[in-house]
């Protein structure tokens, strides 16, 4: 009976041994993984502010592409308009 204590005792303590073990190892990893977050969000600040600028410039032209169509229909719908009136009245 004795025997069989020691063998569960030893089995015990081996596997406390194993926990601590992958324990120390889970908590190592947690904290180099929070010095390449910190990394990675300072990588990703810069990121999101050239991307917004990139987008903040693209929007600019679209804008400005935009009103040139609309010029451009206005101007267009407006020969049309005129020469079609002109057809009418020359007849």
């Amino acid at each position: 009976m004795h025997d069989e204590v020691m063998a569960v005792e030893e089995k015990c303590d081996r596997r406390i041994e194993l926990l601590t073990k992958s324990m120390k190892k889970c908590r190592k990893r947690a904290r180099v993984d929070k010095i390449e977050d910190n990394d990675d969000e300072w990588v990703s600040s810069v990121l999101l502010h050239t991307e917004k600028t990139r987008v903040q410039v693209r929007f600019s032209y679209c804008r400005d592409y935009s009103m040139a169509v609309k010029r451009f229909v206005n101007t267009a719908t407006l020969v049309i308009l005129v020469n079609s009136i002109k057809r009418v009245f020359h007849k």
